[in-house]
């Protein structure tokens, strides 16, 4: 859940999906958001309709 949060220092971390181990090893494990996970907000902050089309969405791998 962490991983949703609006913070950057929060969505970039927690990575692994079923195996928390992946990221202890490269550092990117959070325990706790800074605000709790009651009050913590998830989002993004930049969303808008881009992804909404076909083309956009799978273009987006191949992009810097």
């Amino acid at each position: 859940r962490i991983h949703h949060s609006v913070k950057r220092s929060e969505h970039d971390t927690n990575y692994g999906f079923a195996l928390s181990w992946w990221d202890r090893i490269f550092g990117t494990y959070t325990v706790n958001p800074t605000e709790g996970h009651e009050d913590m907000k998830v989002g993004l902050q930049w969303q808008d309709e881009r992804p909404n089309r076909l083309a956009w969405s799978l273009s987006l791998p191949f992009r810097k």
